[in-house]
C-alpha cells in the first residue's frame, strides 16, 4: 500500500532503517528485499518476466501504471510475438 500513499519509504530490520528511498527504488532491490523476508509488488514481478523476453517497461508499481505500459506499449509494436 505503500506506493499509493508514499513518497517515500524507510525498510527497518532489528530496529536499524536499513534501506530509504522511493517506493520504486526501494523495491527495485529484488534481492535486498528477498534478503530481509519481504516481498516485492506483483507487477514486479510481472516486468520481469517480461523484461525477460525482451519486453522494456518504464512505469512506476502501481497496477494502473503498469497496465498503461503494457497497452501502450503492446498497441505501439502490433504484430510484434514475445513469447
Amino acid at each position: 500500500m505503500c506506493r499509493f500513499f508514499s513518497s517515500s519509504v524507510a525498510v527497518f530490520s532489528k530496529g536499524k532503517v536499513v534501506k530509504v528511498g522511493t517506493p520504486k527504488q526501494v523495491f527495485e532491490d529484488r534481492v535486498g528485499m528477498r534478503e530481509m523476508g519481504l516481498d516485492i509488488p506483483v507487477t514486479e514481478y510481472l516486468k520481469d518476466a517480461l523484461k525477460e523476453k525482451g519486453v522494456i517497461l518504464d512505469c512506476d508499481l502501481s497496477v494502473e501504471s503498469f497496465t498503461k505500459a503494457v497497452a501502450e506499449k503492446f498497441a505501439k509494436n502490433k504484430g510484434e510475438t514475445y513469447l
